[in-house]
């Protein structure tokens, strides 16, 4: 083996690291931060804010596959914003749940927390959350076959 055969090897093994460190340090990070506002809550010293940033860690566990653990942590935002009667906050984790689910295949149960969060967003005239709720009910009745129901939520 030669020296330049050496270098290449060694440039390559050192690049695939590189990119494994850049893959994993923003899930390594969420986790961090997620345990930080997990705590937070079961020592009662988070507010609205803690609840918004859960919701957005547990998005962000979606963004790497990570559905399982997503679906973990945003049960505890749920329960939170539910003690704390959060309902703009409900409403939005209630819509991430339904990702998770969504997201693992299980497009019933997807439905069903849409649906939780559709009644939130009307009760709170958010037009945006509606839309939003709307959408993602036709998709999973898309993924599932129903194609006509998934239009009359897509219409809407």
């Amino acid at each position: 083996m030669n020296v330049f055969n050496l270098f290449s090897v060694f440039n390559i093994r050192q690049i695939i690291l590189v990119v494994i460190c850049i893959v994993l340090q923003p899930v390594v990070f969420s986790q961090s931060r997620i345990d930080s506002l997990v705590q937070k809550i079961k020592q009662e010293q988070a507010d609205s804010n803690t609840l918004h940033a859960l919701n957005d860690e547990c998005i962000a566990l979606l963004d790497f596959n990570q559905h399982t653990q997503a679906l973990k942590y945003i049960k505890v935002a749920i329960r939170f914003a539910r003690k704390k009667e959060y309902t703009g906050g409900l409403a939005i984790s209630y819509n991430v749940a339904g990702n998770c689910y969504f997201f693992k295949g299980d497009y019933s149960q997807a439905i069903g927390y849409y649906l939780k969060a559709l009644t939130l967003h009307e009760r709170l005239h958010n037009q945006k959350g509606i839309a939003n709720c709307f959408n993602n009910i036709g998709n999973a009745y898309t993924r599932q076959g129903y194609y006509s129901k998934a239009l009359s939520f897509h219409n809407k």
